[in-house]
């Protein structure tokens, strides 16, 4: 199940958002509390429109992600299936690349491109198959993921 929401952050949120180092477990104040709280919104749009609330305590990871590579199709358990835990996926393209980058679920012949996805939050759940095609400079997307919870 897929579910999109424009404009979920703010101009200035995505402006902060892109300005955080990507790749690292630590981000200086203002961030740290931003994306915490971006986290735990997302968190919140789950419980609204599933009825369960996600593990946030137990596995969860969150992260400013930047990979100019793409990513090929994948669910979010994991390739390897070295997230079983994850129930829920969740992007937000918080700067838009000079070209490529479209978020595709190639069995629903389903594409969101840069334009559509910047700032926009992409919820799906974990067995959602989708991919990422290459892009150039400087995509940078917020990504969550969160474990099944309870009712």
């Amino acid at each position: 199940m897929r579910w999109f929401f424009q404009d979920f952050i703010s101009d200035s949120e995505a402006e902060s958002l892109a300005q955080a180092s990507t790749g690292k477990s630590y981000y200086n104040g203002s961030q740290k509390e931003l994306i915490f709280q971006v986290f735990l919104r997302i968190a919140e749009k789950i419980e609204n429109l599933t009825g369960t609330v996600p593990g946030i305590s137990g596995p969860s990871y969150l992260n400013i992600e930047q990979r100019d590579s793409g990513h090929p199709a994948h669910k979010d358990t994991g390739t390897s299936n070295h997230m079983m835990w994850c129930a829920y996926g969740a992007t937000i393209l918080v700067n838009k690349p000079e070209s490529g980058g479209e978020l595709t679920y190639p069995e629903h012949s389903e594409s969101v491109g840069p334009d559509q996805h910047y700032k926009s939050l992409i919820l799906h759940t974990s067995d959602e198959v989708h991919q990422v095609a290459p892009s150039s400079g400087g995509r940078k997307v917020f990504i969550a993921f969160f474990g099944k919870g309870s009712k």
